[in-house]
């Protein structure tokens, strides 16, 4: 934060002590004093400080954070705020300006300040004294600072929010008008130290200047002394022409000139005006384009969250079909065939299911399976439906299998009577005994697979169950989520149309605004080309002049001539005593000193034109720069205005972009509405999507809270009267 209370004196002798060196040092040390209580006088108890806490207490009273921040950043945030009445936003914007002047202020005054210091620098190097170069700028500084001191109290401040604000903008004033003064002394200084360049002997030190009108020219009138008239080139030897009547000065030719000049500075105070606006205009823009950036970057980050969102709804999707995949195959496990099912004996096979029955019952299953995969409407009723089947095949299942039990229980309790009474046998009963063995070894394997595809069936039926469970709360919540959606959506669409009107509205004014700076810039084309006009009729008088004053000279030269002739005449005379006698009173005659007399003032008058011929040749020099530069000021502005139409269009096209997005999102909304409640998987999908177009729907609608914030800063700078800037030195 820059030092608004500056001690000026303080640091006007210390680069005087650096720059003449050691031996004044003691020199300067007596204005030192002098400065710092003029300083102390100037700023009182008004200090940064001061200013900061004043507005980090209107920050806190608005519920800001003013920490870590700088004033700059915090004024910004209370524009932004919605707390602030329209009046506190008219002294913000004040307060904004106030800091951009003061800046351009010091900016104009350090460069004022290294000019001077060069051509103090020039003047010691050429042999002036410099003791007297330091007391003379000193002086013009005390006189000034006697006329410019500040009437702001430090202890003056306001109670409430508006205070803080109040004090903040008095301070910032009393800093410009302190600035002004600064500025206006630098240039004094450095007006005096050229005229001391120019005339040769030390010039009288200005008084102050209370007002703008009052201060002198920027550069001084040159005047030729009679040596350096007699220096320079005579003129052709010409006939005596004939005496024209001489221009008097004070004449309509010196009334035009200075209507012009005063149409001139006129016309910079103008264009230090457009100059200013210009900025403002630029801020506007600087602004708006980082507004853009946060949105692309906003649009962006929605695309990524809506691409992440669509992985996993994919991710969803293909688990889903997974399970369904282990629904469909865990009949399947259940129907493989049994191993070594074809070594068994006829006995044996009648004490089982046929293997077709088996194949052609889980078959049916596996169909009804499928079926049920396919009937994507009807998913809640198929998976009970195949529960309620589930648990009847695994009764039946455990029936068969009690069945099995009791029967593999009663054939080995006759296996074991039949080694009984097959042991006293022979050994012819040996090898129908083994066979026996392997095919109950063979009949307990069968048995053991059925078991564990048993115990598969019974694992899946449970994660099933699970599964539809948690189905059931999933489509209860997206219900939910959906009736409070189309609630929201019911009441947003008042507030969508109501921020469509908005935008319109401000594109017209901006479309305005931007016809009046043309129209601006168009009345000042038309008053260069007045100028120049006025301009080339003033170089045509010039002219006028130019050939009257040769006239002049060249009768000037006539007379001349005659009165050589005729003293030569007188002094070649006979040197008898009458005619010497004669001779001497004809030299002391009526008309020789009617001649001499009538020759002083041909010269005198010959001056007096030749001084006013330099320095209208001059003015009509700075004119001539002054116009190129008001045209290239000119240039520079309709450059900045076209960029301005660009960023404009830009601008457009990205609202329009942006209205294009809220259209499609309604369109959806609308379709939302109207499509009926399909399935539970569609349902799930869909709740992601209405989520995700609650999110753009909030983007969008932040956006257009922003530009109508942006839009009411741009309407307040323009309503809100600025100060009248200081003109440029």
């Amino acid at each position: 934060m820059f030092p608004l209370m500056k001690n000026s004196g303080y640091v006007l002798a210390l680069l005087i002590c650096l720059l003449g060196g050691y031996e004044q040092a003691a020199y300067a040390g007596v204005y030192f004093d002098a400065g710092r209580k003029t300083a102390q006088e100037q700023s009182g108890n008004i200090g940064s400080g001061q200013i900061e806490d004043a507005i980090a207490r209107f920050c806190r009273a608005l519920r800001i954070n003013p920490r870590g921040k700088s004033i700059r950043e915090n004024l910004s945030a209370i524009l932004t705020s919605p707390r602030v009445t329209a009046a506190q936003r008219s002294e913000v914007l004040r307060i904004q300006d106030l800091l951009d002047h003061t800046a351009k202020l010091k900016r104009h005054e350090s460069l004022l300040i290294q000019k001077r210091d060069r051509l103090r620098k020039q003047l010691i190097e050429e042999g002036h004294d410099s003791g007297k170069l330091k007391k003379g700028v000193l002086d013009i500084r005390e006189r000034s600072n006697r006329y410019h001191a500040s009437a702001l109290n430090g202890e003056d401040r306001l109670g409430g929010e508006d205070g803080h604000l109040e004090f903040v903008s008095r301070v910032l004033a009393d800093e410009k008008q302190r600035l002004a003064s600064q500025t206006q002394n630098t240039q004094d200084q450095y007006q005096w130290l050229e005229a001391l360049r120019r005339g040769g002997e030390m010039p009288a030190i200005p008084l102050p200047h209370d007002d703008q009108a009052q201060r002198p020219a920027s550069v001084p009138s040159i005047h030729i002394t009679k040596e350096e008239f007699q220096e320079a080139p005579s003129p052709s030897v010409l006939p005596a022409p004939a005496l024209s009547r001489p221009l008097e000065p004070g004449s309509g030719f010196d009334q035009t000139l200075l209507e012009k000049t005063t149409k001139i500075d006129k016309l910079s105070e103008q264009l230090v005006e457009l100059s200013l606006k210009m900025e403002e205009t630029q801020d506007l823009l600087r602004n708006k384009d980082e507004s853009m950036d946060s949105l692309r970057e906003r649009l962006n980050d929605l695309e990524q969250r809506f691409l992440l969102e669509q992985r996993i709804i994919q991710d969803k999707d293909e688990e889903i079909r997974k399970l369904r995949g282990v629904l469909g195959e865990m009949p399947a496990h259940a129907a493989q065939p049994a191993l070594g099912a074809d070594k068994f004996l006829p006995a044996a096979e009648d004490m089982f299911m046929p293997r077709s029955d088996v194949e052609s019952f889980y078959e049916e299953a596996l169909a009804s399976s499928r079926e049920m995969l396919r009937e994507k409407r009807s998913l809640l009723a198929a998976l009970e439906e195949e529960l309620a089947d589930v648990q009847e095949k695994f009764q039946l299942n455990q029936k068969v299998l009690e069945e099995k039990n009791q029967r593999i229980a009663q054939l080995r309790q006759e296996l074991l009577t039949a080694q009984g009474e097959f042991r006293a046998k022979s050994v012819e009963i040996d090898p129908v005994l083994a066979k026996k063995e392997k095919e109950v070894k063979e009949l307990n394997g069968v048995i053991n697979i059925y078991k564990y595809a048993l115990e598969d069936s019974i694992r899946i039926i449970r994660e099933k169950s699970e599964e539809l469970n948690f189905l059931n709360d999933e489509l209860a919540k997206v219900q939910d989520l959906f009736q409070d959606n189309r609630k929201r959506y019911d009441k947003r669409d008042v507030s969508i149309r109501l921020l469509k009107d908005v935008l319109k509205h401000e594109r017209n004014q901006e479309d305005q605004r931007n016809i009046n700076l043309r129209k601006m810039v168009q009345s000042k084309n038309e008053e260069v080309n007045e100028l120049r006009a006025q301009l080339a009729a003033a170089e045509r008088n010039l002219e006028v002049t130019g050939r009257v004053i040769q006239e002049k000279s060249a009768y000037l030269e006539y007379t001349k001539r005659e009165l050589a002739a005729f003293r030569a005449n007188v002094e070649a005379g006979p040197a008898a005593p009458g005619t010497i006698e004669i001779n001497r009173h004809a030299w002391a005659g009526p008309e020789v000193l009617a001649a001499n007399n009538q020759w002083a003032e041909l010269n005198g008058m010959l001056n007096i034109y030749k001084e006013k011929l330099s320095d209208e040749h001059k003015s009509a020099k700075e004119k001539s720069i002054l116009i190129s530069a008001l045209e290239g000021r000119l240039g520079d502005m309709q450059f900045k205005i076209d960029a301005k139409d660009r960023v404009l269009a830009q601008t457009q096209s990205d609202l329009r972009s942006l209205q294009e997005r809220l259209e499609a999102v309604e369109a959806e909304l609308m379709n939302l509405k109207e499509s009926p409640w399909q399935n539970g998987l569609r349902d799930m999908s869909v709740g992601y999507k209405v989520s995700e177009l609650q999110t753009q729907f909030k983007d969008i609608q932040q956006f257009l809270i922003e530009n109508l914030h942006e839009s009411d800063r741009m309407n307040a700078r323009l309503v809100t009267p600025r100060l009248s800037p200081e003109k440029p030195f």
